[in-house]
């Protein structure tokens, strides 16, 4: 055996290489210029380098534009059309752009107006098809450019360095222009529609290893190949070969050698075989190598430079057939893949080994089960072989299990091998997730345990399917204890719900799904994506399945709780029923559907208790009490409130409008959206009758007074009158022009009497608030006259309010007469801590007398005051502000109440009925601070009012009996309590609740009627006509000036304005009968005349004839019957 063995380190180092290039081309297309110029100076180059043209249209190539940081969808995509020649390039370009990229252009298109900070993408295959190249980075803004300098995207052209051969695959990588571009001043154009790669490589040199059987005699060729990486290049590639012994050796005859110098690889060419025999002999011996060595290579760098063939005995010995244990295989969830076996042999023999296998199940099941039996399949290793593969089928399933075990055992007669190892055991390891309950997606409390990991669910019931996404359940028998943790989930699929084979989510199935767990803005939610695979699937396991039991939200089973110290879920009131099916059998809409720029008819917010989510005694949820107010109690908030958005899963609700008010049943699912919890519902029943706007008053009586009380809200006129060109605070208007535009002013006149006539039915007085002055109001009056109503008269005095509003009234002289008005209390005045002495009374409380002669022979007489006291504004702050507020409004409650008992007390107006009407700004109970009403009404209460004052100007504690007395009832209370409001006004009680910020729109009552005892004998009912606080926000817009909409609004002509939405406040009227027939307390002598209208009351006159015109009835005129009179009533 020869020793001179030249090893591959060694001869490597003994290797002399010339360089030789080659011009290589590109495997695909790339962004070659990229051009962000000035105006529409917007365009980008692709080149061709591939070696053959391309037809962009049929490879469906696309430029998509990714603005200002965005991921997924793209902005703009924008289809290729053409053939790309090799070596040329394509230019896309803004059509816009300058004559000089015109002219260039192959393609314009209105998508190329991207900016610096805007990431280009190249696909093939579509819109969703591969990246081929990439301008920046998707999903990421830089703020204005990626790159600095000339070598950057904004206000740039960039070119690709001619040694750059590919694009950018990855969109999502960084980005530096540096590394691949050079970079050219503003609209540089110059090198715009060519390109060159000059992309080079030497190519590589390598020779393989052969393995072969000897044979017994004669001769056998060993074939080894030298192989280039790529064609050689000009000139070729040479090199010298040569033959070296190692275990096999020339003087044993193992083979006969070779010894080659300056042999070439042709230009062009990229290998070249060589043979050297082999002889045999029928020795058992050891198998045996030899050496190929290459040295001196000119023209490619060395890779392997040394061959090595093994000479494979054959002889005498038996060679061993085994088989091993394969890796262990995952079984996927779907499908077919192989565990592959190898059976090999110790040594190859000169004939084929015929042999076979045979499956047995360990814990594995085979039938296709969980893998393909095989059953004596016969496989070979050929001659000279020493091994084979032997693939087993495995079956992917989503079963949650143990890893399984099976066997395959080997059997052979062959009389050229003995068996070795003859079975293998094959392990299967189980790839699938564990099952994991709703409720432990869930948790109990705000967010999902298991946000951002896989998940897999099985077993649940599907209960509602919408648009993008749907809810399951799980059914009743599988129910945790824990009443805090959800048994329903939301399922988001983007599109449509289908199965894994595209077929249709149906309620009532039983499902298996496998997403991730995420919060979606704090909503949990399992997500699946569009595309199916090892981590996304939803499966069917059975349909028509029984849907779980739907927790009831009602009166009757006390969900959702009233009580914020003892909600529902804990610290939430809906977060344990997230996702669940709920049925409300009794619900009430609280407001008219919100408004939004892409849903004119969005969610409501709704009391599934059927309550209208009213303001409640105390001071407001989250604020405290002190021992001063503990009294007053907190208001709850009304947590039972929740939005409803009728649309979310069943698109055919789009555009329902609802108003205030209205009743309902449904059934659907708890949902989370806009930072407010949410009811999706899948069946609703609405009560069509109560879905109605306007809701007229009650008619009244011939012989019933009307006494109503309206808020205008901002009747002005169209002049300036500050002639500063400067907007009124008074008027609703964003500009001068619209504050003078004489349509505004048309419009709200026709609005206001549609409403006092068709909504309020006109009464024989109204009470306006928020009038700017006595003209506007008298052209309302005429409004309504003309429109059908009667001839107002329009009563109005000047106030103290800065922007000019004031309170007033109309008055049908037809039913009311000898009207006296007068301003009461306007000179008081008190110590404003922000501006020292001024008015007490912004709008002085409005008195006005009269007598009606609605009843024949009789003109009663009465009495109204009409109030506007302070807003609530700040009142609910306790800072300084809130301080003055509270302070004001406590004041003038006084103010208004001394006024009212002077008038009781007061022998000549002790008994005319008094009705003390307007916007009050306060509630029927008080708000912890001052109990406007309570204070005006006589039962005020200390303990439950404090103003805490810094500036000492009051703590709003009468410290006395109430000033009032007898006590005067409030008309109100005669209502059913959901019919308590005349404003609605949404609160926002902050992250709360389970809610990042809790939205509660609450109906209360800030338009009062007050009586005396003299009038609460002719009260006869009160009602507030509805159509501005129930309506809906779009019904606002369309019916209100600057956006009024004739059709929208629902205006029928010859009308031109709606009766709706004509104020914020919804206006109300009180009745009383004046009718005194048959009532000994109000007629004590039966004649049919009110005793305090009588000019006879103690002798029956129903003529009520005074001839002598002396005020008293002449059955009265002798002396007696006068003393009683006059010592009865007129003293």
């Amino acid at each position: 055996m020869n020793n001179d063995r030249i090893t591959r380190p060694l001869l490597a180092a003994l290797l002399c290489v010339a360089g030789g290039a080659v011009q290589a081309q590109t495997t695909e297309l790339f962004f070659s210029e990229y051009i962000e110029g000035t105006s529409s100076n917007k365009a980008v180059e692709i080149y061709n380098g591939t070696g053959s043209s391309i037809d962009l249209a049929a490879a469906q190539y696309v430029v998509q534009n990714y603005a200002n940081g965005a991921s997924s969808p793209p902005t703009t995509t924008t289809t290729l059309t053409g053939t790309i020649a090799d070596g040329d390039v394509f230019v896309l370009a803004n059509g816009s752009a300058n004559a000089t990229i015109i002219a260039a252009a192959d393609q314009t298109s209105g998508n190329m107006v991207f900016n610096g900070d805007d990431a280009l993408v190249l696909r093939k295959g579509g819109a969703a098809g591969t990246i081929i190249d990439v301008i920046g980075q998707v999903g990421l803004d830089p703020g204005t450019e990626w790159g600095t300098g000339l070598t950057s995207t904004s206000d740039n052209t960039i070119r690709r360095k001619s040694t750059i051969c590919a694009g950018d695959s990855n969109g999502a990588d960084a980005f530096d222009p540096a590394v691949e571009w050079d970079g050219f001043a503003i609209d540089t154009f110059d090198g715009f529609g060519s390109h060159t790669a000059n992309c080079v490589t030497t190519p590589t040199l390598s020779i393989n290893d052969v393995s072969q059987v000897e044979g017994n005699s004669g001769t056998s060729n060993f074939t080894f190949t030298v192989s280039l990486s790529a064609p050689a290049p000009v000139g070729g590639v040479s090199f010298d070969i040569n033959s070296a012994d190692g275990t096999a050796t020339l003087g044993d005859s193992d083979y006969l050698s070779i010894g080659q110098s300056g042999v070439t690889i042709a230009e062009g060419a990229s290998s070249r075989d060589f043979m050297i025999a082999v002889n045999g002999d029928a020795t058992d011996e050891a198998d045996e190598t030899f050496l190929v060595n290459l040295t001196n290579v000119v023209g490619a760098t060395v890779a392997d430079a040394q061959g090595q063939a093994t000479i494979v005995n054959d002889d005498a010995s038996t060679a061993v057939l085994s088989i091993s244990n394969p890796t262990p295989a995952p079984e996927g969830n779907a499908g077919i893949t192989s565990q592959v076996f190898t059976a090999s042999l110790s040594f190859a023999v000169g004939s084929d080994v015929v042999f076979n296998v045979t499956t047995a199940d360990g814990t594995a099941s085979g039938s296709a089960v969980d893998y393909l039996t095989q059953s004596a399949l016969e496989y070979t290793i050929p001659a000279g072989q020493t091994s084979v593969q032997i693939p087993v089928g495995i079956v992917g399933d989503t079963i949650d299990e143990a890893d399984e075990t099976y066997t395959l055992t080997i059997a052979s007669s062959s009389p050229l091998v003995t068996l070795g190892t003859s079975v293998a055991t094959a392990t299967i390891t189980d790839d699938d997730l564990p099952i994991t309950a709703i409720h432990a997606i869930q948790g109990n409390g705000a967010a999902s345990p298991l946000a951002t990991q896989a998940v897999r669910t099985a077993g649940n019931v599907v209960t509602n399917v919408g648009p993008a996404g749907f809810t399951i359940q799980t059914p009743d028998a599988d129910v945790d204890a824990d009443p805090l943790t959800s048994q329903g989930v939301y399922v988001f699929t983007t599109s449509a719900p289908t199965y894994d084979d595209g077929a249709p989510v149906q309620v009532g199935d039983e499902v298996s799904v496998l997403g991730t767990a995420i919060e979606f803005f704090t909503m949990t939610e399992v997500s699946v994506t569009t595309t199916r695979n090892a981590t996304n699937s939803i499966t069917v396991t059975a349909t028509g399945e029984p849907l779980p039991t739907a927790m009831v939200f009602s009166s009757g089973s006390g969900l959702p709780s009233t009580d914020p110290a003892a909600l529902s879920c804990g610290t939430s009131n809906f977060e344990c029923y997230e996702g669940m099916l709920i049925s409300i059998p009794a619900g009430r809409v609280s407001s008219g559907n919100q408004r939004f720029s892409t849903d004119l008819f969005g969610e409501v917010y709704i009391d599934p208790r059927g309550s209208n989510s009213l303001r409640e005694p105390g001071v407001r949820f989250g604020s405290t009490t002190s021992a001063a107010n503990a009294a007053a109690g907190i208001w709850d908030g009304n947590p039972e409130v929740l939005e409803m958005d009728t649309d979310f899963m069943i698109p055919t609700n789009a555009g329902v409008e609802f108003v205030g008010g209205t009743q309902f049943s449904a059934t659907g699912t708890i949902g989370f959206d806009f930072g407010d919890y949410e009811f999706w519902p899948t069946t609703l029943t609405i009560t069509p009758e109560t879905n109605v706007a306007p809701r007229p008053v009650p008619l009244a009586g011939a012989t019933d007074m009307t006494i109503g009380s309206f808020n205008v809200l901002r009747l002005c006129d169209a002049i300036d009158d500050r002639g500063t060109g400067t907007i009124e605070f008074t008027c609703y208007s964003d500009t001068i022009v619209q504050e003078t535009d004489p349509v505004r002013v048309s419009l709200k006149l026709a609005q206001l009497s549609a409403y006092i006539r068709e909504v309020l039915r006109s009464p024989d007085v109204l009470g306006v608030q928020e009038v700017e002055k006595l003209s506007i109001l008298t052209l309302l009056a005429n409004q309504i006259h003309s429109d059908g109503g009667p001839a107002y008269q329009a009563y109005l005095v000047e106030g103290n309010d800065p922007g000019g509003i004031d309170v007033g009234y109309l008055v049908n002289p037809d039913r009311v007469q000898s009207v006296n008005v007068v301003s009461m209390q306007e000179g008081e005045t008190w110590n404003d801590p922000s501006s020292g002495v001024t008015e007490l009374h912004d709008h002085p409380p409005l008195l006005l007398t009269g007598e009606f002669t609605g009843v024949a022979n009789q003109a009663l007489p009465f009495m109204v005051i009409n109030n506007h006291t302070k807003s609530r504004s700040g009142v609910d702050t306790s800072d300084a502000n809130g301080e003055r507020n509270r302070a004001k409004r406590f004041l003038q409650a006084k103010s208004i109440a001394t006024l009212v008992q002077a008038i009781q007390t007061d022998e000549l107006t002790a008994q005319i009925p008094l009705i003390v009407v307007g916007d009050h700004n306060a509630y029927q109970f008080t708000d912890g601070y001052a109990d406007v009403v309570g204070l005006i009404a006589g039962t005020y209460n200390d303990a439950a009012n404090t103003c805490a004052p810094s500036n000492s100007v009051t703590d709003c504690k009468l410290g006395t009996p109430n000033i009032v007395s007898p006590v005067l009832q409030n008309a109100v209370s005669s209502l059913p309590s959901n019919e308590q409001y005349s404003y609605r006004f949404t609160e926002n009680f902050g992250a709360v609740q389970g809610s990042t910020g809790r939205d509660v729109a609450t109906n209360q009552v800030l338009d009062h009627v007050l009586m005396n005892v003299a009038a609460q004998p002719f009260f006869a009912g009160l009602a507030y006509g509805r159509g501005n606080t129930d309506v809906s926000g779009e019904r606002i817009r369309v019916c209100n000036y600057p956006n009024f909409n004739a059709a929208s609004c629902g205006v029928v002509a010859p009308a031109v304005a709606s009766a709706l939405a004509a104020s914020d406040h919804d206006g109300m009227v009180a009745r009383f009968d004046a009718d005194c027939s048959g009532d000994s307390e109000l007629d004590g002598d039966t004649d049919g005349i009110c005793t305090i209208a009588d000019n006879c009351p103690v002798t029956a006159n129903a003529d009520q004839v005074d001839a002598d015109l002396d005020g008293i009835g002449d059955v009265c005129d002798d002396v007696v019957s006068f003393l009683l009179f006059k010592d009865g009533f007129e003293d």
